[in-house]
């Protein structure tokens, strides 16, 4: 929901003179502003105390009762097509991660790995 869990925040709040690489999935679609802004909330939760390396996204799945819900947004008939978008959106989810997704991360690794190591 734009930022981690409770249990990921408690974790992160915790760590200090680490250095931290994050990566998850999110759930709505593959947008790399939004991403970002979930990026960006995440961050918030590193003490200063720490070297932050980079981050990681890609989509993932939503849990069932999301699309319950937007379904009976579209009974309403107001922002119909907004929320076709979303359906469209979270069905594409269940799909992710996906190889490549999974490709992705490890490649993400790696390059971190490379810059803790130099």
């Amino acid at each position: 929901r734009g930022d981690c869990d409770e249990k990921t925040a408690e974790l992160l709040s915790g760590l200090h003179g680490k250095k931290i690489a994050l990566f998850g999935t999110c759930g709505m679609g593959n947008d790399p502003a939004y991403y970002q802004k979930v990026i960006d909330r995440v961050k918030t939760w590193i003490p200063e105390d720490n070297e932050y390396m980079d981050a990681f996204l890609c989509q993932g799945k939503m849990p069932i009762q999301v699309r319950r819900r937007y379904e009976e947004m579209a009974k309403s008939g107001q922002n119909t097509e907004q929320i076709q978008a979303m359906i469209r959106n979270f069905d594409r989810a269940m799909l992710h991660p996906d190889r490549a997704d999974e490709a992705a991360a490890a490649d993400f690794a790696v390059q971190v790995w490379k810059r803790i190591g130099s």
